[in-house]
Parts: structure tokens; sequence; C-alpha cells
């Protein structure tokens, strides 16, 4: 939704990506999560993966997260420290970075990946994200 909105709003100079966090296991802790209660542990949920979206502009770089309880468009040190930078023991994520563009072209996921069959009925491993699902601009629901 971001991505979209940057490519038909973005100004000159401007570039915009979706970051891409996961690892080989598919577990990368990210804090400051709206969805987790714990304050203990800083907010933290582990994610099969998480996407952002960051703005670089002549201003500095910006995190865009539906997610995150800090600030919407955060600066991205302030995101970066307080929500990404792993504690010992954490496993590493990785990061892959692409431009919204190609994002929005390539990218699609529908959730089914957070479903699970308990008693012969479709649940969901965690309440899915309130916003819609994402499609790809060639109308694909699913490119995980």
């Amino acid at each position: 939704m971001v991505c979209k909105e940057f490519e038909k709003t973005k100004m000159e100079g401007e570039k915009g990506f979706a970051v891409i966090l996961t690892n080989p296991l598919k577990q990368t802790t990210v804090r400051m999560q709206k969805s987790s209660k714990n304050q203990v542990d800083g907010y933290s949920v582990c994610w099969d993966y998480h996407v952002v979206f960051v703005l670089k502009s002549s201003e500095g770089a910006f995190v865009y997260d539906h997610d995150s309880r800090l600030q919407w468009g955060v600066p991205f040190k302030e995101y970066y420290d307080q929500a990404l930078a792993t504690k010992p023991g954490e496993l590493k994520t990785v990061y892959r970075i692409v431009p919204a563009n190609l994002f929005l072209k390539n990218f699609a996921s529908d959730r089914s990946h957070m479903i699970q069959i308990v008693n012969g009925k479709k649940k969901y491993t965690q309440q899915p994200p309130s916003y819609p699902a994402i499609t790809n601009e060639e109308g694909q629901i699913m490119t995980l």
C-alpha cells in the first residue's frame, strides 16, 4: 500500500524501497510491534518475514511500518535501533532491499502461509494484519 502511494506521489530525488526482513529459518525478530503485548521483551514479534517501506530523500531515510508502535515515517536509525538491532542469542535477520516499482510488479501474498489446519479447520497461526492482502501488478495473489 505504501509503495503504491509512493509511486503515485514521489517527488524528484526521492527513492522508495520495500525492505523484506527474514532469514533462512523464517524466524526474524522485530521489536516495537503493535501485535505484541509484552513490554518486557520490547514488544517483540517473531515473523516468518516482515516488509517495511523505506523512503530515501534529501532529508534522510524514513521507515514506514504498518505494524510498528513507532511513529509513521520514523527516521531509519531510530527504527533500526529500537526495532531491528539484534540482541545476543537472537537469530540474524537478512534484508532484501527491493525498489518500490519492482516490489509492486512482482510481490504478492494472500497470507495462506499463515494458515494451519487444526482439527480439520483452517486457522490463522497469528491474527492477520487489518490491511488488505498484497496482489501484484499482474493480479497474482501469491508469489512467495
